[in-house]
């Protein structure tokens, strides 16, 4: 079953229109901040340990018990005919305390307005009261209980990381001995010694000397540390005997020279020092490992981030918004036409608040239309048509085939801020039937051994493997393999590069970082608090958006269209931007939305019954033959460069010249002379290695691009001295004028 959300923008918004929809939006908002405060007041036990029990019992079950146990307490008789835990709770905070309030006297006070449940019959505007049906007084109380249970959640995994955490400090102190002696011992001297300086600062200054666990607004000026370091670490020199292997006697300081001609390099004192403190590391290499060690220690088990806070809603802050049921506060709802009827809060003339019906026009997303619907399903079966009535639990399981396909539209939730007023409409599409399954065998020699058919056999599997690019969204093949003799023969049906005009590519999405960057310098100084160049930083953000969402898409597309049965992906997850990799590979990696487009690609395949693999290894995928499964080149073209090259493109001598690059765009084998796109090749690999076939490679080490093989096999082959080779052949024989490849 996939969960979808639609956006409906409202259109033709009259004055009473807009201040209803500001309205309710309020109202809703402020009565889910009281009801919150009921809860934590419950749990707290301020009602007695009864009400405590079943608040704790109310916020462990569904959204409906919880309002469904909030109807019983705030009613005038507990009228629960069930025997459970929480209705002998109830009767016995009826018998001690009575109800918590009584509801239809009121719940919440808005401005001055009570809101209570109305009884039956209709109901005249008063001034200062407020009815409102029972599906709002529910919907409070569910939205109280799901907002307490987010923060539990978030409590729970960090009480969890917490524990985890502490275990893995205790056993990595164990284990670091030595280093700990020095921490709670020398360290903790240079740590007092950085107090006594910070609070002399202070005085000097003329501020007030307070204690460092303060307040970060009172601690004063704030004081840098590297120089006091540098300091202390050279007047104690013994500190390089924390574990032994030196004596204090080796320690090498800074000499007067390389101390003079540094500081007159980097007169300023946060240039010269850090400089200093680098010498004496590559000089004194225990103190190097000491402050690797210090620093990891630092940055991993100093402390723990953060408990996550309880942030109350409000409606202009935080806010929470409120959401139309279907036939309960929206009707008449007409997609193609543009149409609806929504239940409001309105306002008399004397100020009093009441609920009623007002139409509205709504330009809708044209997949919430039934009749484009009914088309893109009919030729591309992607959008189900709607069944009638309400969704319920229709449409939980997978349908008996694609074809069968339906979908139904439940709630509405109403989205305001300055610009527009939407309603994102909550449809639900029921899933395709899973095309294959999962299951364990005792002869598993790869990962596609484990994958079955639905009645249990086994069936040829075509899959389709995907190499995620920078150039572009990746490299696909599509493979068909059938299992012969427990060895599975693949047959390469389609290759190609995933790539579409509208996906934004990472070089728009730099330019726009770089007009920011060149804006915001000229700005000058930032002012605390204040934004700039706002729409080109949204504009570029939605970029980022758009790309892995248009990137998932398309491979979705591709997979339906060549109706494949599972997607493979390699598994990237140390692909990530370090301090060691060069600015522009960090931006790459950053703009890459590698991990989204890995996430909708799933979210959306499994709405279509193919499977999804995300952990195929991605050692050296890139740089093995995908026929022979030998080591081969990759390389790029050599271009002429217009800065260091003053030639035209037609005299430039190096022009179509092959380089050595191990991110290079092409591949080439010499041992079978298969010559293919470079990302083309490591998604061969990524399918190879799923059905086993790379069995033969577990013992190929590499060594500087020297590759070592089993015995049974030649022994080395040196990669980039034999594509050196092959490269000034190409060159000479492009000079003579043969052809060079």
């Amino acid at each position: 079953m996939a969960t979808k959300t639609y956006r409906a923008r409202i259109v033709q918004i009259s004055p009473r229109l807009g201040a209803a929809l500001e309205r309710t939006h309020y109202l809703f908002a402020e009565a889910l901040n009281q009801m919150v405060r009921r809860y934590i007041d419950m749990r707290k036990g301020k009602y007695g340990q009864e009400c405590k029990k079943l608040a704790d019992i109310m916020l462990t079950r569904s959204n409906t018990f919880a309002h469904g146990v909030m109807d019983q307490l705030t009613r005038e008789i507990s009228t629960s005919g069930l025997t459970d835990e929480w209705v002998d709770l109830a009767r016995a905070v009826h018998k001690s305390h009575g109800p918590l309030f009584l509801q239809h006297d009121g719940f919440a006070e808005v401005d001055g307005v009570m809101l209570h449940t109305k009884r039956h019959g209709k109901v005249s505007p008063m001034p200062g009261r407020l009815p409102v049906n029972a599906k709002f007084w529910h919907q409070v109380c569910d939205s109280a209980s799901a907002f307490l249970k987010s923060n539990n959640e978030l409590l729970e995994n960090w009480r969890q990381g917490r524990k985890e955490w502490l275990q893995e400090k205790a056993d990595w102190e164990s284990a670091n001995a030595d280093f700990m002696r020095f921490w709670n011992g020398s360290y903790q001297e240079f740590e007092e010694t950085c107090e006594i300086k910070r609070k002399e600062s202070q005085a000097l200054e003329g501020q007030k000397v307070v204690e460092k666990k303060r307040h970060r607004r009172d601690r004063g000026k704030r004081m840098s540390r590297w120089h006091l370091w540098y300091n202390w670490v050279i007047t104690h020199p013994e500190i390089i005997e924390w574990r032994n292997r030196a004596k204090a006697a080796e320690f090498r300081p800074v000499p007067p020279t390389v101390h003079k001609k540094i500081k007159n390099k980097y007169p300023r004192q946060d240039k010269h020092i850090t400089k200093f403190l680098d010498w004496l590391k590559e000089n004194n290499p225990e103190l190097k490992a000491l402050d690797s060690r210090r620093r990891f220690y630092v940055r991993n088990y100093l402390r723990f981030r953060r408990p996550p806070t309880l942030t109350l809603p409000s409606a202009n802050k935080h806010p929470y918004w409120f959401t139309f049921e279907l036939n309960q506060f929206y009707k008449n709802v007409d997609f193609d036409k543009g149409s609806i009827q929504l239940l409001l809060v309105d306002e008399t003339e004397e100020g009093s608040w009441f609920f009623r019906w007002f139409d509205a026009k709504i330009q809708c997303d044209p997949r919430l239309r039934p009749c484009v619907r009914a088309g893109v399903f009919a030729t591309k079966g992607r959008y189900p048509p709607y069944i009638g009535g309400k969704v319920g639990n229709k449409l939980n399981r997978p349908a008996e085939r694609p074809e069968n396909r339906k979908a139904g539209y439940a709630g509405a939730k109403l989205v305001l801020n300055k610009r527009r007023k939407e309603l994102f409409f909550t449809v639900i599409e029921q899933d395709c039937p899973r095309k294959v399954s999962w299951k364990k065998t005792k002869q598993r020699t790869c990962r596609g051994d484990n994958v079955f058919a639905k009645d249990g056999s086994q069936i040829p599997l075509k899959v389709m493997a995907i190499d995620l690019g920078i150039r572009h969204i990746g490299a696909y093949v599509i493979a068909e393999a059938c299992r012969n003799r427990g060895v599975w023969d693949i047959s390469w049906q389609h290759k190609g590069i995933t790539g579409r005009h509208a996906v934004p590519g990472l070089k728009e999405i730099r330019q726009h970082d770089r007009q920011l960057r060149k804006a915001r310098s000229q700005r000058g100084k930032p002012v605390q608090g204040e934004e700039s160049f706002i729409e080109l930083q949204d504009h570029r953000t939605n970029m980022a958006d758009d790309r892995f969402k248009k990137a998932a898409n398309t491979i979705v597309e591709l997979a339906r269209q060549y109706d494949v049965h599972l997607i493979l992906f390699e598994r990237l997850g140390n692909l990530s931007p370090t301090a060691f990799d060069e600015r522009w590979m960090n931006r790459q990696l950053r703009d890459m939305n590698r991990r989204q487009i890995v996430d909708t690609v799933k979210l959306q395949a499994r709405e279509f019954g193919i499977e999804c693999l995300e952990d195929i290894s991605p050692w050296m995928t890139s740089h093995i033959c995908s026929r022979c499964f030998k080591p081969g080149w990759r390389f790029s073209i050599k271009r002429k460069n217009p800065y260091g090259e003053r030639f035209t493109r037609k005299n430039c001598r190096d022009y179509g010249y092959p380089v050595w690059d191990t991110g290079g765009h092409l591949f080439r084998c010499p041992h079978c002379e298969y010559k293919c796109n470079a990302d083309i090749n490591a998604a061969c690999n990524v399918a190879a290695k799923f059905f086993g076939l790379w069995s033969g490679l577990d013992g190929l080490k590499r060594d500087q691009w020297v590759y070592t093989w089993q015995e049974n096999q030649p022994k080395t082959f040196d990669a980039k001295k034999t594509f050196l080779e092959w490269a000034l052949d190409v060159r000479n024989r492009k000079l003579m004028g043969d052809s060079p490849f």
